[in-house]
């Protein structure tokens, strides 16, 4: 259904169907239907919609309803250039983890310590 709303708005307004959004459109939809069930006569507006109609008269009444009704919000978006991931220099130690920098201490004693060692002997 939300196609075929598309489709009508689309032809009344002189616009491509592939530039109105469909998701727009049945956010749009769906409030009325919230607004409807919230503040409206649910009963009469279902004794309406079971009145069976022809394909022909459901297309005209469309077209009625949908001719003079327009938003800027159903228009698609451009489409957004992808933006390539920006390429960082590799720098020695721009980034180093507490547990390296931890184990490298541990070595830089280990070391020292040995140092001290063998010079005593």
């Amino acid at each position: 259904m939300t196609q075929v709303v598309r489709a009508t708005l689309a032809e009344a307004h002189g616009v491509p169907s592939a530039s109105v959004s469909t998701e727009q459109i049945f956010t749009d939809a769906r409030r009325e239907l919230v607004s409807l069930t919230t503040l409206g006569d649910v009963e009469r507006a279902s004794a309406e919609l079971g009145v069976a109609s022809s394909a022909p008269a459901v297309r005209a009444r469309l077209a009625e309803l949908l001719g003079s009704t327009w938003s800027d919000r159903w228009r698609k978006a451009p489409a957004k250039r992808a933006v390539p991931p920006r390429t960082r220099a590799k720098e020695s130690g721009a980034h180093t983890s507490a547990a390296r920098v931890l184990a490298r201490c541990r070595e830089a004693g280990a070391e020292a310590s040995m140092k001290q060692n063998l010079t005593k002997t």
